[in-house]
C-alpha cells in the first residue's frame, strides 16, 4: 500500500516556498509511505511550522479522516528534517506513536468484548473456562 495515494498530504506553503525543504518534507512523507506498506497508512500527515522563525516543523499524524480521532503531533528542527539519517528518525517516531495509539485502541476493544463475553456466559449460568 502507498501512502501517498491513500493519505491526504497537507503542506504548509511557507514550506513551498523552500525547495530544500519541500525535498526534504517529500521524501520524508515516502519514506513514510514505505514504512507504511504492512498497514493502513495514516489518513492525514500535515507539515507546518511550529513556530514563526520556521526553525521548527510540526509534523501530524493522524487516524481523524476514519473517524478515529486518533493524532500523533511533534515538533522538529528544521535542520532535522532536512538531514537523512534524522528525518527518519522523526518520521519513525510520529508513526511509531500513531500505531500505539491504534494498537491501545484494539485492545480497549479486546477487554471490552471479552467482558461483554465473560458476562453473558455468567448470565447464561456456562463456564468460560
Amino acid at each position: 500500500m502507498n501512502a501517498t495515494e491513500t493519505t491526504r498530504v497537507e503542506i504548509d506553503d511557507r514550506i513551498r516556498t523552500q525547495p530544500e525543504l519541500l525535498r526534504a518534507v517529500n521524501e520524508a512523507t515516502r519514506y513514510l509511505a514505505e514504512q507504511a506498506a504492512e498497514v493502513p497508512p495514516p489518513a492525514i500527515v500535515g507539515w507546518r511550522y511550529a513556530d514563526v522563525d520556521g526553525k521548527l516543523l510540526q509534523l501530524t499524524m493522524s487516524d481523524a479522516g476514519n473517524g478515529s480521532g486518533r493524532t500523533v503531533q511533534r515538533s522538529f528542527w528544521t535542520r532535522w528534517i532536512q538531514d537523512p539519517v534524522s528525518q527518519k528518525m522523526c518520521v519513525l517516531k510520529v508513526w511509531g506513536e500513531l500505531l500505539g495509539k491504534r494498537s491501545d485502541a484494539q485492545m480497549a476493544r479486546i477487554d471490552q468484548l471479552i467482558t461483554q463475553l465473560r458476562k453473558e456466559i455468567a448470565d447464561g449460568g456456562e463456564d468460560l473456562e
